[in-house]
């Protein structure tokens, strides 16, 4: 199996990863104040419980999916350094290079990717 340039992979990978992390940070906090989270602050922003809800609502699920995506980048990383790198976690196939290269996280190969994503429709 031929792996991209592992140093770039890890590079882009920290780099993600980075600004993830500063993105949940304002997210998180209001105004950079550590000690306040931004997400109780909808009502003072809108004066309107319904609206200041349902925008929670909406950064609850921006922070959940941030929070996942730091996940797939922390295995990724974990993989690359434990050599399991670019190895289906399913099927134990290589996964490609070209999916690798366009997504360093990806932890299965495109069939199994599909099968997964089959799955989930199915029980939707």
């Amino acid at each position: 199996m031929e792996i991209p340039d592992t140093k770039s992979i890890i590079s882009a990978l920290q780099i993600r990863r980075k600004l993830l992390i500063d993105d949940l940070r304002r997210r998180l906090h209001a105004d950079g104040e550590h000690d306040q989270l931004a997400l109780v602050n909808h009502l003072e922003e809108t004066g309107d419980w319904a609206e200041a809800s349902n925008e929670n609502l909406q950064d609850l699920a921006l922070i959940q999916h941030e929070v996942e995506s730091l996940k797939k980048i922390d295995a990724a990383l974990q993989s690359l350094h434990s050599g399991q790198f670019g190895v289906c976690h399913d099927c134990g196939q290589a996964i490609p290079a070209q999916r690798l290269a366009a997504q360093p996280e990806a932890m299965t190969c495109v069939a199994c990717q599909q099968k997964f994503e089959q799955r989930q429709a199915r029980r939707a």
